[in-house]
């Protein structure tokens, strides 16, 4: 199943602002709550072949800030993934602080 899990949809904040956390993404992640390989693919496809365009530090802020409303959820994957997505995001945003206020001293 870690094949696939590189490729399953993102848990998404929806238009009523509410946690959503796509049909096929929480069956994978519940049935193969056991399997690390496919947990850590999940992860790293979320931003696979993502581009980011201006501030890149305030995107990751932002990425960072929809995962929080899934630090909750009933399923451990999820919130394993919250909270990786919240401190990756965090990390992300202040090294790219940092990167630019070398760059413009």
């Amino acid at each position: 199943m870690h094949r696939i899990a590189r490729h399953l949809p993102v848990p998404f904040i929806n238009g009523a602002g509410e946690a959503t956390v796509p049909k096929l993404t929480e069956f994978v992640l519940s049935r193969f709550e056991d399997d690390r390989l496919t947990f850590s693919e999940f992860c790293a496809g979320t931003h696979s072949f993502q581009m980011y365009v201006g501030d890149m530090g305030q995107q990751r802020e932002n990425e960072a800030a929809a995962a929080r409303p899934f630090f909750n959820h009933p399923l451990k994957r999820i919130r394993e993934w919250a909270r990786h997505e919240y401190d990756s995001g965090v990390q992300d945003a202040k090294l790219e602080r940092e990167r630019e206020d070398e760059m413009n001293p």
